[in-house]
């Protein structure tokens, strides 16, 4: 199972644009059969023990494209918005932390496209517990 605890995104030229916006995004829970996006790249993910065992999370970054449901289902866990030059800062407290059980998926998706071109970084921090 994984625990989320953090999730940071932002970009760096959009700052003082007259095209600065607000943006929806989803923090969205797939359940069962679901397929990931697409587009996108598998990330590297740091251990923060190097005596830690190898991690079974698989993390992908960039996709183009959402999570799409089969015979599954997704759930949206959180939704609101964050303005572009501010980037998006979630930190739940312990008891609202998103848990995905072993097999589904989580993806953070905005909501619709930015009227400008961005580039976007960002980072989630989670804990992988074992058995």
């Amino acid at each position: 199972m994984v625990e989320v605890h953090e999730v940071h995104i932002g970009q760096e030229l959009d700052a003082g644009d007259t095209e600065a916006e607000l943006l929806r995004y989803k923090i969205v829970k797939g359940i069962g059969t679901v397929t990931s996006g697409l587009g996108g790249i598998s990330a590297a993910i740091a251990k923060d023990d190097q005596n830690q065992a190898t991690q079974g999370s698989t993390v992908e970054a960039e996709n183009t494209t959402k999570m799409l449901v089969g015979s599954g289902s997704l759930a949206i866990w959180h939704a609101d918005t964050f303005h572009v030059a501010a980037g998006l800062h979630y930190v739940p407290t312990p008891e609202l932390r998103p848990k995905i059980a072993p097999g589904n998926r989580l993806t953070v998706e905005l909501a619709k496209t930015p009227v400008d071109s961005l580039t976007w970084t960002g980072t989630i921090y989670f804990t992988e517990y074992s058995g």
